[in-house]
């Protein structure tokens, strides 16, 4: 019994397929095609359409909107980084002295003018004493322009150790210098990098605290080299952070000129405000950049582009029934569509569906022609 049942099986697909194939036969005898003057044509009867199941629709060119997403990581801007050193009084010199206090650690949020450090430093008493000098100097020749001269020496010498006009004002005030100098910081921002313990000796130009001001962060991304042209300054920029609560927006600050050899990639830098602070430096997140087409295209479902010969193509509907095959140039797909140029009409009708039933009556065309 399941010997019938699977031979009847059988027969019945074989008649199926002889049926359709017999229709094939049939409407090849009405399909005509032209290949004259470069322009290669072929016409289907609709009847013959509608059975292959052959379906066009218009398209207009469009710039093709999209964005890209690229894993990137978070940096201090180099233009808002402070370093924290010991002064330089001149060429040559080296300003000595013990470290009596610590008060910043990394990851501290400090502020402007903050204390960082105390030093004592035998140099920073003496430019003191040279300014209080000067002071006396002028009192007891009001006037005299080699006094002041003295006093402007000894002044600026005292802001070249990094004492602010608030510190000279006080000591002039008070005439009583300080055993220990205050070291603040120059900026609002985050300790980064600590090279100073109590108790320590420091010479000049020693590198004592990094500080970063992230209100604004510098994120570094790498975009392929195949969609790097999209990328423009200025373009609009996201971040979503690890915790996925919402985007930080940014804009395109710099492309870079070279191209990674290894990776195959382009740096590609984005600014953002960072208030609250959410980004933090060395974060790794996710970049999402703005594109554009630079020019419009017909964007196609992937269906619709096919490959003959070596040439990339589209066929186009004329009018009903009639087809033309067009080479096109194609972009980079993106989500399931390609971005292709060419010689279209305006609203060009293209075929989308069983388009490879058009691909073969050409091929067909051309078999018969050789």
């Amino acid at each position: 019994m399941s010997a019938t049942v699977s031979n009847r099986n059988r027969s019945g697909v074989f008649s199926g397929k002889s049926v359709f194939l017999s229709l094939l036969i049939v409407s090849s005898l009405w399909i005509r095609a032209v290949h004259a003057n470069g322009v290669e044509e072929v016409t289907l009867p609709a009847d013959t359409i509608s059975k292959l199941s052959i379906e066009s629709h218009v398209y207009h060119s469009e710039l093709g909107q999209k964005s890209l997403s690229v894993y990137a990581v978070a940096q201090v801007a180099d233009d808002r980084v402070s370093d924290v050193t010991v002064p330089v009084l001149g060429l040559g010199a080296q300003v000595a002295g013990h470290v009596h206090g610590v008060y910043a650690d990394i990851g501290d949020f400090v502020r402007k003018g903050q204390p960082l450090v105390r030093i004592y430093s035998p140099d920073y008493i003496d430019a003191q004493a040279a300014y209080l000098g000067a002071i006396a100097l002028l009192k007891a020749s009001p006037g005299d322009s080699a006094s002041l001269s003295v006093l402007a020496s000894a002044t600026e010498r005292l802001r070249n150790m990094g004492v602010s006009k608030r510190e000279i004002d006080e000591l002039r005030r008070s005439g009583h210098p300080h055993r220990e100098q205050m070291i603040h910081s120059q900026i609002n921002g985050v300790v980064l990098f600590k090279n100073v313990v109590k108790g320590q000796t420091i010479t000049a130009g020693q590198r004592l605290f990094e500080i970063g001001n992230i209100d604004i962060i510098r994120v570094n991304g790498h975009v392929p080299q195949e969609m790097v042209h999209r990328v423009h300054l200025g373009d609009p920029l996201q971040v979503f952070l690890p915790d996925g609560k919402g985007a930080v927006s940014g804009h395109v600050v710099y492309i870079s000129p070279v191209e990674d050899p290894v990776t195959r990639t382009v740096l590609v830098r984005g600014l953002f405000p960072n208030r609250p602070l959410r980004i933090r430096p060395g974060m790794f997140v996710t970049m999402k950049i703005g594109l554009s087409g630079n020019k419009p295209r017909f964007w196609l479902p992937r269906r619709a582009v096919y490959l003959e010969n070596g040439r990339v193509v589209v066929f186009v509907e004329t009018s009903a029934g009639h087809f033309r095959m067009i080479p096109v140039k194609r972009g980079n797909a993106w989500g399931g569509r390609v971005p292709v140029t060419g010689p279209f009409p305006p609203a060009p009708r293209i075929v989308d569906e069983n388009g490879y039933w058009v691909k073969a009556q050409f091929e067909r065309m051309k078999k018969s022609d050789n």
